[in-house]
């Protein structure tokens, strides 16, 4: 798995898997097996690639300018970290309903369905303008609908992005995007936490499950304009491409 480019998580993730069901079959079957794991070699430190305030507002642009279901996947992986793969396990009328909303947003993980961690159980504000709303609101439950039988979901994001030029970004990276916005604008941790879903965010737990499922306007106002504080650079074509944040927050799309 190395040798084909696999990262260190994804091998160890894969080796886990294999390792205890071997481990199951040695103690179901009182076979005695004692297994020791090669050490993988120490993980390289490499800087994650990420969109430039300018790479951000013109993908929004491209969004606007392109609606689809994948550009409607793109912009809400940005806005809130979102994987495919999660947008891919949505209710398509949960989040027309939610999208329609004072408040525009999805939810992840609602109900009974699987996440990666319970931390993973979120709501994503969208503060796009109008026009990147609208195109989530028109596309994004087509996307979810036709998902269902889609094994890879990130490959029609990843393919995109690569075709519009934006070099070495893929899902995920929109999601260290998301991180790295949040971190310049001095984010709330409870609200990053939340939106971002980071279980190790070194918050209590317990504080981060109040409210959880509680889908309150006021709950929702609070997350939509800090939220709408960190991408306010991306969102104000004349902000200064400088890290700072010193624009007026407004609202988009209420």
């Amino acid at each position: 798995m190395l040798g084909r480019g696999c990262g260190h998580e994804t091998v160890a993730r894969g080796r886990s898997a294999v390792i205890a069901v071997i481990r199951w079959l040695s103690q179901e079957y009182r076979l005695g097996w004692h297994i020791e794991l090669k050490t993988l070699p120490a993980k390289k430190r490499t800087a994650k690639a990420t969109l430039s305030v300018e790479q951000q507002r013109r993908l929004l642009s491209l969004i606007a300018e392109q609606p689809s279901e994948t550009t409607a996947m793109i912009a809400v992986m940005l806005a809130g970290g979102v994987m495919a793969s999660e947008i891919k396990r949505m209710d398509p009328d949960a989040v027309s309903r939610s999208l329609a909303s004072v408040y525009p947003y999805v939810a992840v993980g609602a109900g009974d369905v699987e996440v990666k961690t319970e931390a993973r159980r979120r709501f994503v504000p969208i503060v796009w303008d109008t026009q990147v709303l609208e195109v989530v609101r028109d596309y994004l439950p087509r996307a979810i609908e036709s998902l269902e039988d889609t094994a890879d979901p990130t490959a029609r994001v990843n393919k995109w992005l690569r075709t519009r030029d934006f070099k070495d970004i893929t899902g995920h990276r929109l999601r260290d995007t998301m991180a790295s916005v949040a971190t310049a604008a001095m984010a709330n941790p409870l609200v990053l936490a939340r939106v971002g879903g980071w279980s190790g965010s070194g918050l209590n737990p317990t504080m981060l499950g109040y409210g959880a499922g509680d889908e309150s306007t006021e709950l929702l106002r609070t997350l939509t304009e800090e939220v709408a504080r960190w991408w306010a650079p991306a969102l104000t074509p004349d902000s200064p491409d400088d890290g700072s944040n010193v624009v007026p927050m407004r609202r988009k799309g209420a």
